[in-house]
């Protein structure tokens, strides 16, 4: 029986695979650019620099897979460190506990309704603005920031509540910046696919259909076809139009010859925008690596986050020796949209979708990885099926 052919070599399509070959099913792996997707890290000047910043959930769907598999990932969570908040223009301690939102002066005149807000599942509401419009403007602000960060959505209009809500909720049981960036995921990823005898092959793929995939490398057998694609890639494949929210934002990387004195991490309750220190709590080169990221995409941010970078880091370009600034970074090829499920697994007979924007499970790397872990295991059924009716036959 051919193999299992899966395009695309992220986080969805190496979950896919190594599920795959680990219960005995041969695949193939084709990708066109290098492994990792928006997974991979870049290195400027002996420093680590990630896509625009991650985070590792430490119970969502990504590292209880790795766990099972096997896979160590080392790193420190950042969220067990003292966070501020910038409020009014200046900095304030960020409540992250039900305890500190009890009490904290950001939320004067509201704190219950605020904290009764969070803990409660939404219903009767689509969207996370629905969801928080009852709320008084400052556990509003608090709320919408805490959201934004946890699912990278700017659009609170579209973005579905009870999603945003189950994403808060992870995000409470603590993440984790990755030492050597999330480019030593992938690469833990693409070693335990050598050691199975699998590699990623580099190829472009211009049609794909149930049963083969035409390729650079020619036409390819295939049991079942993964696409690990991002929508528009996907699309153009199969002749078809998804429809997907991404979620873009404005990021500037800097590498730093030294720690600058300043908090390790700002949520920004005036504006869409936060700073994480991801060096504080992850092996990531010399000196110290800074993010600043606005959550409204576009070239003009780079000078808002440059004079915040000031204020909050007084002297930081007399240290900065590398930067990096992306006015469009893709977050996610696809957040859950109120009222709109997301595209299925399943796409047609012999033919399967993952990624950050496919399936019912998780957000960001954890709905790519559950993706990918339900293609994989819809595939496995296709190839027994198969088999018990050619033993019949």
């Amino acid at each position: 029986m051919p193999p299992t052919v899966i395009v695309g070599a992220g986080i969805a399509g190496l979950t896919a695979a190594l599920t795959l070959v680990r219960a005995g099913t041969p695949v193939r792996i084709l990708d066109r650019a290098t492994p990792g997707g928006r997974a991979r890290s870049r290195v400027h000047k002996d420093r680590i620099l990630n896509l625009g910043p991650h985070a590792l959930y430490r119970q969502g769907s990504l590292a209880q897979w790795l766990r099972a598999q096997g896979i160590p990932v080392s790193g420190a969570d950042p969220t067990r460190k003292p966070q501020q908040a910038w409020v009014d223009g200046r900095l304030q301690t960020l409540p992250t506990t039900p305890g500190a939102l009890l009490t904290t002066p950001l939320l004067a005149g509201g704190r219950v309704a605020g904290l009764a807000r969070l803990l409660r599942r939404p219903k009767g509401c689509g969207s996370v603005s629905e969801w928080l419009a009852p709320l008084p403007s400052r556990p509003r602000s608090l709320l919408e920031g805490f959201v934004r960060l946890s699912t990278y959505c700017p659009d609170l209009d579209a973005l579905d509540a009870q999603a945003a809500w189950d994403q808060l909720q992870l995000s409470t049981r603590g993440v984790r910046y990755l030492d050597g960036g999330w480019q030593s995921l992938v690469d833990a990823l693409l070693r335990a696919l050598g050691e199975e005898g699998v590699r990623v092959e580099k190829a472009s793929v211009h049609n794909v259909q149930a049963g083969a995939v035409h390729s650079d490398l020619g036409t390819l057998p295939a049991s079942e076809v993964i696409l690990a694609l991002p929508p528009r890639a996907a699309g153009k494949l199969l002749g078809t139009a998804f429809e997907a929210h991404p979620a873009e934002a404005a990021c500037l990387c800097l590498g730093l010859s030294e720690r600058p004195n300043g908090p390790g991490f700002v949520l920004d309750l005036d504006a869409p925008r936060y700073a994480a220190l991801h060096s504080d709590s992850a092996a990531l080169g010399p000196g110290a690596v800074l993010h600043l990221m606005h959550y409204a995409p576009g070239p003009e941010r780079r000078a808002e986050l440059e004079a915040w970078a000031d204020q909050l880091y007084p002297g930081w370009r007399a240290v900065v020796e590398t930067q990096r600034y992306s006015p469009r970074l893709l977050a996610c090829a696809g957040t859950p949209a109120a009222g709109r499920p997301r595209q299925s697994v399943r796409y047609a007979p012999g033919i399967l979708l993952a990624g950050d924007w496919v399936g019912a499970r998780g957000m960001l790397a954890d709905a790519a990885c559950a993706s990918g872990q339900e293609a994989a295991s819809l595939a496995l059924q296709a190839r027994a099926g198969a088999s018990l009716s050619q033993e019949r036959g």
